[in-house]
């Protein structure tokens, strides 16, 4: 891992289950054969995997990780190691593919996000 910046210990540590999804990236080469069956092969050596989540957070959560988003990760520029969904010992660095999605449900902000993995 080549990043030291940390998702902030007051923010969320995992996405809600509701809409969460890390789908593995198609990397195979097909080929086919004329009189057999189909020759395959990896495309990469490595591949970014795609995670999409939402995090509930409350006016102080939120107000939190705009600061980070915005002044620690340089609007989303810089990657990140982010804990593991279901397991808090392990990180992923990941970095912002788009901008986040507020959406307001008083008093909590619901915050979509779309992550890439870092390989």
């Amino acid at each position: 891992m080549s990043t030291t910046i940390t998702w902030p210990t007051d923010l969320p540590q995992q996405f809600l289950v509701e809409g969460y999804a890390d789908p593995p990236q198609d990397n195979l080469i097909r080929t086919q054969m004329d009189a057999a069956q189909a020759n395959q092969r990896p495309r990469f050596t490595n591949v970014a995997d795609d995670i999409k989540g939402t995090m509930l957070m409350t006016e102080a959560q939120y107000t939190s990780f705009k600061t980070f988003f915005k002044s620690t990760l340089k609007n989303g520029a810089y990657s990140f190691l982010l804990p593991v969904k279901g397991d808090n010992a392990t990180y992923h660095e990941v970095r912002f593919k788009i901008p986040y999605d507020p959406q307001s449900q008083a008093p909590f902000t619901r915050v979509s996000m779309q992550l890439e993995t870092i390989v």
